[in-house]
């Protein structure tokens, strides 16, 4: 069932319009907007976090925030809206790119063929789906009174770009003398200033985080400054400062200065929808900025590089996060305010390594909570401990690749045996833990498709991985410097001439970018595609069938052990450990070195040690890498708690 969305003014009574308020007193507004395609079920922390922020350290100042989305999932629907919002950025960017130029509309619905192809395709048919998407956005667009506010300001993230530029495109047209701005953290000072330029109606934009250059074009509109004004701003990005000295970033030195954010528009903008079953809302919770893992080198090194692949990040100085203590404040303060349990940590990198403070003192509220984050694979039995009691019930790891050797041109820090111990030790905890498979990553060669491949046959006791093709981000290393990584030459995407006129796509060359040599690893990556298909298909077999419980688990007989491996079709295969293997496989639970399992067991021979240990990495029951060994069965805790109900 569709949805659709009315708005309500202050009265409560329906209205198409909003009116200029007679007051002539009335105190000054700016309006703050959210796009699509972010998620339906979340509010946007980036308004929320500048509403809170400017009304506080700028009396007299309203903000108001839009979230357009919901709009459009509205005249969607919830599950044609979630369907689209789930496609590749890239192609959330052509819908909407379709309806900034109309004339393009037939290369971008065979360029939109090619993207999602054709069965994908038909369930959401192009036509009536562009026609619901304009009808939904002008809907809204223009049921604003505009002219209300001093300022209109656009927080543009992953897929905002288009849908962004084609509602400041229609409010220009009404509006032209009102200021528009842009920022987000997707895109740094090039990117911004090639917008400008390529689209003339948008006047300025924030270079960086937002909070304090957002602060001050918010005094000057409160002292009835104009744009001339705002454009003198530190940090603020103008067409007419392309070749100007590099734009200051300016950000908070303590996040713990920030106040809560404010979320009250989503929750009253949600009360608008006709007809809307429940359903499940997740909020939003900073508690860092910036990337830990960039940020965390050596006194000669200070500074990390960062992965290799990623373009984030670019626009932080440094790496920030909350106080342990404030941390669980918010999450304890927004819970109670709507009645939330469900959060989600929108962190590139949860600071667990930073301060494991920060889950402990969540555990602390007692509160069921239901938390999700992101982190980097290299976690200890301890943290995902910790994570569990927290109520940590899903986390994204940082996985990327399953070769070491592909891991480190991707510049990750990580290795393969702490990738699957990562696995390992979420699923122990009852974690979902979700992660990508980075293919495609220009320099890969035969040898790293072979590691793949080899170490995927012991990940493959584990939920499976994602498929994510890489993309040439264009602030990240590898865009930077294409030769490191055997790129010949870095190219436009062909899709962006389907969906942009070439006057635009011009000006927007950094934005959308590819290489050459893509079709040599699309070849060479083919049977990790295949493999990963099996995977799911084999691990979707084996959890639908009884006995529940993990795919390779262990019962602890004090003086033996049992592991269990389950088989799709096939009874499980029954492994039994005496005394001294037993002892040895649970030393291993987290990855030990060689050296340090050799002292342990000093009464057995190291070559009869050695020889044990490929026995059980020659079953698959033990991966080894570099001279280190990792048990990969997992205590079957669950017939156990069967049992005790």
């Amino acid at each position: 069932m569709s949805l659709h969305l009315g708005l309500r003014n202050p009265a409560g009574t329906m209205t198409g319009k909003r009116k200029r308020s007679s007051n002539s007193t009335r105190l000054p507004k700016v309006a703050l907007v959210a796009a699509p395609w972010q998620t339906f079920c979340r509010p946007s922390i980036q308004l929320a976090c500048l509403k809170a922020f400017a009304e506080k350290h700028v009396p007299g100042v309203r903000v108001e925030t839009h979230h357009l989305y919901l709009a459009v999932a509205a005249g969607l629907g919830r599950p044609q809206y979630d369907a689209v919002s789930c496609w590749d950025s890239v192609i959330c960017e052509s819908l909407y790119g379709n309806l900034l130029f109309p004339s393009k509309r037939s290369d971008a619905e065979n360029a939109l063929r090619q993207m999602v192809g054709r069965r994908a395709l038909a369930r959401i048919p192009y036509g009536p789906l562009m026609k619901r998407i304009r009808a939904a956005t002008d809907s809204y667009v223009d049921s604003v009174d505009w002219s209300e506010y001093s300022l209109v300001g656009f927080s543009i993230c992953l897929a905002q770009l288009a849908s962004s530029l084609y509602c400041i495109r229609r409010i220009k047209r009404r509006y032209p003398d009102l200021p528009v701005v842009i920022g987000g953290s997707s895109y740094g000072r090039e990117s911004l200033q090639r917008i400008l330029c390529g689209f003339p109606e948008v006047d300025i934009a924030v270079n960086g985080e937002g909070e304090i250059p957002f602060g001050d074009l918010l005094e000057l509109i409160s002292k009835g400054e104009g744009l001339d004004a705002m454009r003198a701003v530190p940090g603020v990005v103008t067409k007419e400062s392309v070749f100007e000295a590099p734009i200051a970033c300016r950000q908070l030195p303590s996040l713990d200065q920030l106040p809560y954010p404010d979320f009250t528009d989503y929750f009253e903008q949600l009360k608008t929808l006709a007809h809307a079953k429940p359903f499940y809302t997740t909020l939003l919770i900073e508690s860092s900025r910036g990337c830990a893992w960039r940020s965390s080198g050596s006194s000669a090194n200070p500074d990390r590089p960062g992965c290799a692949f990623c373009g984030l990040n670019r626009t932080w100085q440094g790496y920030r996060y909350k106080s342990a203590e404030r941390v669980a404040a918010e999450v304890d303060a927004l819970s109670d305010q709507h009645g939330i349990l469900a959060l989600a940590f929108t962190d590139n990198l949860l600071p667990v390594s930073a301060s494991v403070r920060h889950p402990v003192e969540l555990k602390a509220l007692n509160k069921d909570l239901s938390l999700f984050g992101e982190m980097r694979a290299n976690i200890t039995r301890p943290v995902s401990r910790a994570l569990a009691d927290a109520g940590f019930e899903c986390v994204q790891l940082g996985i990327e690749s399953l070769s070491t050797p592909l891991l480190a041109k991707m510049k990750k820090g990580t290795t393969a045996i702490q990738n699957l111990q990562a696995l390992k030790l979420c699923e122990e905890q009852g974690i979902v833990a979700l992660w990508n498979l980075l293919i495609e990553f220009p320099s890969s060669d035969r040898h790293d498709i072979d590691e793949t491949l080899r170490v995927m046959r012991f990940a493959m006791h584990f939920r499976p991985c994602k498929i994510s093709v890489f993309e040439l981000e264009p602030d990240s290393m590898v865009a930077t410097d294409p030769p490191a990584y055997g790129i010949p030459k870095i190219i436009e995407n062909p899709l962006l001439h389907s969906l942009f006129p070439p006057g635009f796509s011009r000006s927007l060359p950094r934005l959308f970018l590819d290489y050459r040599g893509r079709k040599e690893q699309k070849k060479l990556w083919a049977p990790v595609r295949r493999q990963v298909r099996l995977w799911n298909r084999e691990y979707q077999l084996l959890q639908e069938n009884l006995p529940l419980g993990p795919i390779l688990s262990y019962s602890d007989g004090g003086s033996f052990l049992l592991i269990r491996k389950k088989r799709p079709g096939a009874p499980a295969t029954v492994y039994r450990f005496g005394e001294a293997s037993r002892a040895l496989y649970l030393f291993c639970h987290e990855h030990q070195s060689f050296a340090a399992i050799a002292r342990a067991f000093s009464s057995i021979r190291e070559d009869h040690l050695r020889q044990l240990l490929h026995s059980m990495v020659n079953q698959h029951l033990m991966f080894t890498e570099a001279d280190r060994y990792l048990s990969l069965a997992i205590r079957d805790n669950w017939s156990r708690d069967r049992r005790q109900e």
